[in-house]
């Protein structure tokens, strides 16, 4: 295809993939919330530019009979502080999509070289989509996909500014640091992985340790996390909730053990809940003082545990205590 027909197709092409590209962003997303898993950094994504795309076909003569073929012409990038969530939602899309290929660039690499990894799919979207009317269009398009964690998407960035992409591009004075950079990302994804794993196992005895013993013990956050989920109503809880910041809060006015943190829900929670339910009222009478999820808000429900025990905190202690400088 010459190029003047070429950028004919992508000007056509172009108003159904951004289209397309909102649909694939939202639906990854959703799969991201529900299976849990810990973006870095939100999900990124572009449609590649006509400059870019010429670029491309000129540097490796491609042939294309329809600017859809370009495999890459749409693009998302996951990048994960785990290495166990990049697995997992590798698996993911490998089960929601149709998967056309898929490389993992590390493989490329012997044992005693460096460079860029990353997990690379070309998909295209299941039939069922397709039966979806406003999702028809989307048939006859494809996407990359791009997994990484954060240290190899350090690696990528650092490396692409750098123009070291490649190992035989690096002068030999600057090898050893670059093996050394290598190696320092790699344990880092390493060790983030192994405190993950040892969290996992500390929350799990915490829940099933009886919920109040130890309680003259100082807390930490996943004590706190066990004791406001035997204590609160399940309703309430919501996952992923700003318990470190709680943890704090709960310092700044010597809450600091398990027995002081009962004793304020204790003498707190039916006040709490009562507050609750009143701003879930205002919210539904329309009052523009108040904005929360409204699927939580069908359900009868404003505050997150954290924020019950935050709206705790206000009632013993008045609005000022905000106001105070954090030791």
């Amino acid at each position: 295809m010459k190029v003047s027909a070429l950028r004919r197709s992508y000007d056509e092409t172009l108003p159904d993939a951004v289209r397309f590209l909102k649909a694939l962003e939202g639906q990854i997303s959703e799969m991201i919330r529900q299976a849990s898993l810990s973006l870095a950094v939100p999900v990124e994504s572009r449609i590649k530019a006509w400059p870019s795309v010429v670029a491309k076909v000129d540097r490796l003569s491609l042939r294309l009979d329809h600017i859809k073929g370009l495999s890459d012409l749409i693009g998302l990038r996951l990048v994960f502080l785990f290495s166990e969530h990049a697995a997992r939602a590798s698996g993911l899309i490998a089960e929601h999509f149709k998967v056309i290929s898929q490389e993992n660039t590390g493989d490329r690499l012997k044992a005693k070289e460096f460079g860029y990894q990353s997990v690379h799919f070309i998909v295209r979207v299941m039939p069922t989509w397709t039966q979806v009317p406003t999702l028809r269009d989307f048939e006859s398009f494809q996407a990359e996909i791009q997994v990484r964690t954060l240290s190899q998407h350090t690696w990528a960035v650092s490396s692409r500014v750098l123009q070291y992409n490649q190992e035989a591009a690096v002068p030999v004075s600057l090898q050893r640091s670059l093996y050394r950079l290598a190696a320092l990302l790699e344990l880092v994804d390493l060790e983030l992985e192994r405190i993950s794993k040892d969290k996992e196992r500390y929350s799990e005895l915490m829940r099933r340790k009886a919920p109040y013993s130890d309680l003259d013990s100082e807390l930490d956050v996943d004590q706190l996390v066990s004791i406001l989920d035997h204590c609160l109503p399940e309703s309430h809880r919501q996952p992923h909730d700003a318990y470190a910041e709680l943890f704090f809060d709960l310092r700044r006015q010597n809450i600091v053990t398990g027995k002081t943190l009962v004793e304020l829900v204790n003498d707190y929670l039916p006040r709490a809940l009562k507050d609750d339910a009143a701003v879930v009222v205002a919210v539904r009478a329309g009052d523009p003082s108040y904005s929360g999820d409204q699927d939580k808000i069908d359900k009868g429900v404003f505050y997150s545990h954290v924020g019950l025990v935050q709206k705790m905190l206000n009632l013993k202690f008045g609005m000022k205590w905000r106001e105070e400088e954090p030791e």
